[in-house]
């Protein structure tokens, strides 16, 4: 039975390949969808072992001071087609490059903000729950091997000072290793997001906990590594 339901999977990723105009407007209304704010997708090329996908934009939460939380010139994930339809996926590598982030905190002090409001949503459309502490191998697992981020500039805002924006030093390259989570594919997403997150607060002395922190069963950073 799975057998067959993995062959209408990728009968049906065969039908979107041929009209793959159509695939990057289907894609970003469904992440939009999933995150509650506005998601826009330039391109998209699938190949038989990499995705890759350009000109990305997440939009910020209704009470936002900017207008976009998230851009990406391109992210490339690599893994063969195959493995998105196994219970446990597993990805060889996923690059994102010409990153720009927007954080934004009601206070310096404050844990709230725009950030915690998307993966809050994204949280709550996987119905994870804050109270769950162990894993559920029914649900399948992603393993990312490695995650590379490149070219990262960062705003930072506090609400209550003026909504001034502050221009963050930017990051050369961050190198992740071995990250692993609970869901199907859509878990891909909350990785590469919940660590981006992470690693920058890390790496830009951020004392607060950016939602990457709330993800279930997300393993220490084992390596990072940051371009000299």
């Amino acid at each position: 039975m799975k057998k067959i339901f993995i062959t209408l999977l990728l009968a049906c990723l065969g039908v979107v390949l041929v009209g793959l105009g159509k695939a990057p407007a289907m894609i970003a209304d469904y992440v939009s969808k999933k995150l509650g704010v506005p998601v826009e997708l330039g391109t998209l090329k699938v190949e038989q072992k990499q995705v890759t996908a350009g000109q990305i934009k997440i939009g910020n939460p209704p009470g936002s001071v900017q207008d976009v939380a998230f851009k990406g010139e391109s992210l490339t994930i690599i893994a063969p087609l195959s493995a998105y339809f196994q219970n446990n996926i597993v990805i060889d590598q996923i690059n994102v490059d010409g990153i720009y982030l927007d954080l934004e905190f009601n206070d310096p002090k404050s844990k709230e903000g725009n950030w915690s409001e998307i993966m809050g949503r994204a949280n709550q459309q996987a119905g994870i729950k804050e109270e769950d502490t162990k894993p559920d191998p029914s649900k399948g697992t992603v393993l990312i091997h490695k995650l590379v981020l490149t070219n990262i500039s960062t705003d930072l805002i506090y609400k209550d000072q003026g909504k001034e924006v502050k221009h963050l030093p930017q990051i050369d390259k961050i190198e992740l290793t071995e990250l692993s989570g609970q869901g199907g594919p859509d878990e891909i997403l909350r990785l590469v997001i919940g660590n981006m997150l992470k690693s920058v607060g890390e790496q830009q002395k951020l004392g607060h906990q950016l939602p990457g922190g709330h993800l279930r069963y997300l393993l220490p950073l084992k390596r990072i590594k940051e371009a000299t």
